[in-house]
């Protein structure tokens, strides 16, 4: 991942996040071992030439916290139903946003969001992606492909 890629996807997070779950997110962080995810949403960019793949890969904590504050809800509130919509509408949002930063001539079509629960590490977090944090926390991690046609 090139550091335009990194620099537009740091840009969207923090934009969704801010803007529409008001929550805000550092990228320097520190976190040893493994980085732990309970749920991951993702969503693909596709056109002609290929496919971009991103994943967010995040704790309970995290999308019950970005859940209840879209909603409205008290985090006690918040049902598994809830967190898997609205991890669906994160991924949307910040894929939307992540297209719209280089893809001046609407080339690229966005896929429609998914989700699944997981259980245990993400792996480490020297691996290929983007670690973010929330209150000093390790929150999530996103990691994109660029696949070829």
């Amino acid at each position: 991942m090139g550091f335009q890629e990194r620099s537009a996807m740091k840009d969207a997070i923090s934009e969704v996040l801010e803007t529409m779950f008001f929550m805000f997110v550092d990228f320097d962080g520190d976190c040893p071992g493994d980085h732990y995810s309970d749920c991951e949403s993702f969503i693909s960019l596709k056109n002609n030439k290929g496919r971009v793949d991103i994943a967010f890969k995040v704790r309970e904590e995290f999308a019950r916290m970005i859940s209840a504050n879209l909603l409205g809800l008290d985090e006690l509130d918040v049902t598994q139903e809830d967190m898997e919509d609205t991890m669906k509408e994160f991924a949307n949002m910040v894929g939307g946003n992540y297209k719209a930063r280089f893809d001046v001539n609407n080339q690229w079509e966005l896929g429609i969001p998914q989700f699944r629960n997981l259980t245990g590490t993400s792996g480490d977090p020297a691996d290929a992606g983007l670690l973010f944090f929330c209150f000093g926390r390790s929150m999530g991690k996103v990691e994109w492909w660029n696949r070829a046609c």
